[in-house]
């Protein structure tokens, strides 16, 4: 999990709601194209917050090592509870496109 991409989000609130919403429609057994619409709108909502914020899309695509990971987790996973978001949704939806997203762009398959 990028932690990164996690606590980003929280610091966009208005975007991560948006993110969420959209990514409930997210279902790996819907036909590629239903599921690319759905990329296509989370990419939208979050790609121009990035591109305005970040100077390379690697800055989120890259996680780095966290002395106290789990500790870090464990509240970024209090912050998502107290806003009633689905942390699994979260964790195994949100977080896996838009790494996706950002590896994309910038080219790298890590």
């Amino acid at each position: 999990m990028n932690l990164k991409i996690v606590k980003w989000l929280l610091a966009h609130q208005s975007a991560l709601l948006k993110v969420v919403e959209i990514a409930k429609g997210y279902d790996k057994t819907k036909p590629w194209v239903v599921q690319w619409d759905v990329v296509d709108k989370i990419a939208r909502t979050v790609l121009p917050i990035m591109e305005a914020e970040l100077a390379t899309p690697k800055t989120l695509a890259v996680d780095e090592p966290v002395a106290d990971r789990e500790v870090q987790i464990l509240a970024l996973q209090t912050h998502y509870a107290a806003l009633g978001i689905d942390w699994k949704l979260v964790v195994e939806v949100i977080i896996p496109l838009i790494v996706a997203l950002l590896r994309a762009i910038s080219g790298t398959e890590e």
